[in-house]
Parts: C-alpha cells; sequence; structure tokens
C-alpha cells in the first residue's frame, strides 16, 4: 500500500515549538479525528465496509492503515517565520524521502520490484488504468501475471496427470479429492517454478480447490 502524507499548509506560525514536529503534528491531527469512523456517516460506511472483512476498526487511525502503510503529517505556517517555513519545507523532503525508500525496500521484500522494461509496461498499464478507473487501486501484481502468465495447458496437463492416476490399481477406491491431496506439494512446486521463470511480481500465494 502506498504511504501518504498530509500537508497542513498556512498553519498558525504562533503553535509552540514542540509542536511543529512530524510525531507530535501526526499524532494531533488522528487525535482530534479519531472518533470520525463512528461519527461521520461516510467514514462510518467505510468502516463498516473492512469490519466486515474483519478488520478490526476502533479509531480513524485503524481505517486509514487499511489504505495506506503509513500516515505522516507536516505543518507548513503562514509566511512571515521565514526560517521556520524553510524547516518544515526542508522536513517534508525529508519525509518524501523516507516513505520512497520505505517503499522500495518494502517492494524488494514482496518482490514486486520493477527491472527498466517492467516499468515502462507498468506506467503504461497505470495510465490505462486511471483513464478509465480514476477511483480504483492499480494492482501490480496482476499486471505482472497478465505479463506472464502461466501456460494455458498447465491446467489441462495436470488434469491429465489426475486421469492417469485414476486408472492406476493402486489409486482404487480414492477419489479426486484423495488424488489431489496426493498432488497438493507436487502442483505447488510447478507453480511455483513457473512463478520464478516468468519473474511474476509479489509474494506467491494459491489454494488447490477440489471440485469432487
Amino acid at each position: 500500500m502506498p504511504h501518504v502524507i498530509i500537508v497542513l499548509n498556512c498553519a498558525d506560525p504562533g503553535i509552540d515549538q514542540t509542536g511543529w514536529t512530524v510525531e507530535s503534528t501526526t499524532s494531533t491531527l488522528l487525535s482530534t479525528y479519531a472518533n470520525a469512523v463512528s461519527e461521520n456517516p461516510h467514514v462510518k460506511e467505510l468502516s463498516t465496509f473492512w469490519q466486515e472483512r474483519g478488520k478490526v476498526i476502533k479509531i480513524t487511525k485503524d481505517l486509514l492503515h487499511c489504505y495506506y502503510s503509513s500516515v505522516t503529517v507536516v505543518r507548513v505556517p503562514q509566511k512571515g517565520r521565514y526560517g521556520l517555513v524553510d524547516a518544515q519545507i526542508a522536513e517534508l523532503s525529508l519525509q518524501i524521502q523516507r516513505k520512497c525508500e520505505d517503499a522500495r525496500e518494502n517492494r524488494k521484500r514482496l518482490r514486486v520490484s520493477f527491472n527498466a522494461e517492467e516499468f515502462q509496461q507498468a506506467l503504461s498499464m497505470g495510465f490505462d488504468h486511471f483513464s478509465n478507473r480514476l477511483n480504483e487501486p492499480l494492482d501490480f501484481v496482476q499486471i505482472s501475471c497478465t505479463s506472464n502468465p502461466i501456460p494455458p495447458n498447465f491446467g489441462g496437463n495436470i488434469l491429465r496427470l489426475v486421469l492417469a492416476m485414476k486408472e492406476d490399481p493402486r489409486m482404487a477406491g480414492k477419489t479426486g479429492r484423495d488424488i489431489f491431496q496426493l498432488l497438493g506439494h507436487m502442483v505447488a512446486s510447478c507453480i511455483m517454478l513457473d512463478y520464478v521463470r516468468h519473474e511474476i511480481k509479489g509474494m506467491m500465494g494459491f489454494a488447490l480447490v477440489f471440485p469432487y
């Protein structure tokens, strides 16, 4: 998920010096609107949406973390205290740099980093996506899977293997579920091998669904 940095522009320059730190500003803003999840109808609707999906939403901060990796707030004062303005702009620049670095490291950990060619393709698909669906997030893992799908004959070959096993005398009395349970680790290994060969982005997660 992305990081969000909120800039409170034209803040009162008379605020106590400790109130200009990122930690203090972020804490103050989130505390001010902590009960919005139960008081604001629109925010409450979003909270209910995530609660129905197993998220624990008690305060607004919990809801924000359903959409963002982190929330950071930076105050920038009104003109007049130019030294403070300069310091806060520098702090904003530092926060942007830090969050970009955090995002890059997290993408490496989750195996979703792009090389130059993949970045160009993702950028193009991103423009196509947001030109039609501005309010829907872009799924980078889905882009990778679309660009490097598992071969279409993979499922057919697995089915042929299952049918061949079913004819084996040692499988007498075994149901389709039993056979697929025996095949589970082998099928998972095949998927993982194809996943690595095609450099599909993201952490691999899958489930075998038994039709029997």
